[in-house]
């Protein structure tokens, strides 16, 4: 789970152990500033890890993503870097996937999943903006598609963007329009997985 969790401006190496003989998870980050090593426990068994920096202050948080709590939401569990306690957040349902990265371009990590299905064979985003003016409903992709989020149009803002057996649908968030014009990215084959660029915090 690399991530910038000293603020350093360097990815530090990183890895979340699901568990660690409790039910309790770990995880183990080897600071780059040279500060030594940080332990740190955070989630239970069957939580996803979704570290970023959702409070703005450049250093990765400490984040789990928990796809049921006793009900068919989700709940997501950030430990803040910047020492203010905590964030629980609901967002998501079963069956979503998280994909959590900064849509409206304000410096800070936006709690978002990927709905496979809705209802019909087309999947959809759902983006929790962090500046709180709202969230963000898109429709982009297809069953089966693997979410592949990132600034692909280079205008500081996240691009909702799709893999499948090769072939990638990036919607530019600069105009709304398909990238490279209106059609579809061939790249990879079939057995091949997709390697999108993280943001990092």
């Amino acid at each position: 789970m690399p991530g910038d969790y000293d603020g350093d401006g360097q990815a530090d190496i990183a890895v979340y152990r699901p568990s660690d003989g409790t039910s309790s998870a770990m995880w183990y980050v080897r600071r780059s500033n040279g500060a030594g090593r940080l332990d740190q426990a955070w989630g239970w068994i069957g939580d996803v890890p979704v570290p970023g920096d959702y409070d703005g202050d450049g250093k990765t948080d400490i984040a789990v993503y928990r796809r049921s709590n006793g009900s068919t939401s989700a709940r997501w569990f950030i430990r803040r870097s910047d020492g203010l306690g905590t964030i629980q957040q609901d967002w998501g349902w079963v069956g979503d996937q998280p994909v959590p990265r900064d849509y409206d371009n304000d410096g800070r990590t936006d709690i978002a999943v990927f709905r496979p299905s809705n209802g019909i064979s087309s999947a959809t985003w759902y983006v929790r903006k962090s500046n709180g003016s709202g969230s963000i409903v898109q429709p982009w992709g297809w069953i089966g598609d693997t979410p592949v989020p990132a600034d692909y149009d280079q205008d500081g803002t996240i691009d909702f963007a799709v893999y499948r057996d090769g072939i990638w649908q990036i919607r530019q968030s600069s105009n709304g329009l398909r990238m490279p014009g209106r059609g579809p990215i061939v790249w990879g084959g079939a057995a091949e997985l997709p390697v999108a660029i993280r943001s990092l915090p």
